[in-house]
């Protein structure tokens, strides 16, 4: 598309805080980079704005949205979705016709309902790339007033976007969700347009072995997986299906930021990063072709996979740099991981941590409790094998354990339904679904109770966030670590007094 007058007008893409800023660094919003790098390549003028890491970000917002073609807001669900309606609210009596979108995750899996609220105008269902470029087309040629829209041009609107697929939208008083389009193709993952953002606010910067590290999170080189656990999004999302730019391109695109911006540590953000094996082995033999000298970590595991894979390749995968992986374990329980369709057992787990130490590669480790037909005696598995796995193995690293959240979509979302739990009816009830609340409904109180402060505890004994924690919360921070070693180690579950006080000060500084 030519760039035209119209196509100037900056359309506005924003990420509202989350929640979880008190980590010291920020991963970029990889999701609406995507977006943006579709909408520029058709000559459009896109423009990030992260509530999470800007002080004037309601200045800006105020400033920009004067002249601007449309608003688009990442939304997940949980805390964000609180900060997302703000957004939308202040938008709106700042410019009542200035047409707002919503897309990620949660308006993906409940458009109608996220449509409800009559203050955002349309929702995209699934991939947003294509869909806010054709959006985009549509209101650049529309006639605009400063006033209102004239009636017959939002007539005309509507009858263009029937022809979007993948969107929802309203039509009088009635929503409309069009039918969804074909997942996009991996030659459509265009190359991120980091000048877009101020890159510098979310690399993580930090001193290792007496070597300075200059670390960012680059996003996924990949969309989706081929594993069938039942809580998992990629179900509804994706569909099971995974898709990857070729390795060359990955390697590409690594040594883009290592040269323009000093990175020497990258981070993988794939769901399922070693989903084909064949390209894993390209990719490491094209970093250490090409002397670009890293360190990486991948987050896109599964424990089969690793169980599955030859020595040699991890030993080429060590010699490229990789430090660590990040597994999602989930339980010790084997009732529990052939339930949710793991396709281990808790000896699996046991045998990858060691593995991993015998390769020099630091092993990160996820668990969940929470699920439907799980017991205390279940749970208590799990805690047992976050005490093996850094017996086994003290470089180790636990992220805690997550409180499971059933997305609507997935297997275990429509189970829990079933058993009694209450559904969220309106935007706002999906507030309280994140990995700190349980909704469960099998559970008694007395049992609800333990397996909070279990989850709360998790977090406490957890290194990895001790580490994220901003410089500032520390020395505090350090001084509750050792307290929930004590009750940890002694598995001081069932009666904590004092976690009600530190909750309270969570809610009232951090909101979560």
């Amino acid at each position: 598309m030519v760039q035209t007058k119209e196509n100037k007008k900056p359309i506005i893409l924003i990420y509202p805080k989350t929640g979880y800023e008190f980590f010291s660094t920020q991963a970029p919003p990889h999701g609406l980079l995507a977006i943006a790098a579709h909408l520029k390549k058709e000559g459009f003028n896109p423009i990030i704005l992260d509530q999470r890491i800007d002080e004037k970000f309601n200045q800006k917002l105020d400033e920009i949205i004067s002249n601007a073609l449309f608003v688009g807001i990442s939304s997940m669900t949980g805390m964000q979705l609180k900060y997302a309606l703000e957004i939308t609210e202040r938008i709106k009596e700042k410019r009542k016709n200035l047409k707002v979108i919503w897309g990620g995750i949660h308006p993906t899996i409940r458009p109608k309902e996220v449509l409800e609220n009559k203050s955002i105008d349309l929702v995209v269902v699934g991939e947003g790339e294509k869909r806010f470029v054709e959006i985009a087309n549509i209101l650049s040629k529309s006639k605009d007033s400063k006033k209102s829209r004239d009636k017959q041009v939002e007539k005309e609107l509507k009858k263009k976007l029937k022809n979007i697929k993948s969107i929802g939208y309203r039509e009088k008083n009635k929503i409309i969700i069009n039918p969804k389009d074909k997942l996009l193709l991996p030659k459509e993952f265009l190359r991120t347009p980091w000048e877009l953002i101020d890159l510098e606010k979310y690399i993580n910067k930090y001193k290792k072995d007496k070597k300075f590290v200059r670390e960012l999170d680059i996003g996924m080189t990949s969309k989706g997986c081929p594993g069938n656990c039942y809580f998992c999004y990629n179900l509804a999302v994706n569909k099971a299906q995974w898709r990857g730019i070729s390795a060359n391109e990955v390697v590409e695109r690594i040594s883009e930021v290592v040269k323009n911006y000093s990175i020497n540590f990258i981070i993988l953000r794939d769901d399922d990063f070693f989903a084909d094996i064949n390209r894993v082995r390209d990719i490491c033999q094209g970093i250490i072709k090409h002397k670009l000298n890293i360190e990486w970590y991948s987050a896109g595991i599964r424990i089969k996979q690793f169980k599955e894979m030859p020595d040699e390749l991890l030993v080429l995968i060590k010699k490229s740099g990789c430090t660590s992986f990040r597994f999602g374990a989930e339980s010790g329980s084997a009732k529990i991981l052939k339930e949710i369709n793991k396709e281990i057992i808790p000896q699996d787990i046991i045998n990858s941590n060691i593995r991993c130490k015998k390769f020099g590669i630091i092993p990160n480790y996820s668990f969940m409790m929470g699920f439907p037909k799980e017991s205390l005696n279940d749970i208590m598995k799990t805690v047992d094998m976050l005490d093996r796995l850094k017996e086994d193995n003290p470089k180790t690293v636990i992220h805690g354990i997550n409180i499971l959240t059933p997305y609507p979509g997935t297997a275990v979302y429509s189970i829990m339904k079933h058993e009694g739990m209450i559904e969220p009816q309106k935007t706002t009830d999906w507030l309280k679904f994140h990995h700190m609340t349980l909704v469960t409904p099998h559970f008694t109180e007395k049992e609800k109770k333990e397996i909070r402060n279990i989850n709360e505890l998790s977090y406490m004994t957890s290194e990895i966030a001790y580490k994220s924690l901003k410089s500032g919360i520390k020395p505090l921070a350090w001084l509750l670590v050792k307290w929930a070693q004590f009750r940890w180690k002694r598995r001081m579950f069932s009666f904590a007094p004092e976690l009600t006080v530190i909750k309270f000060l969570r809610k009232i500084t951090l909101n979560i």
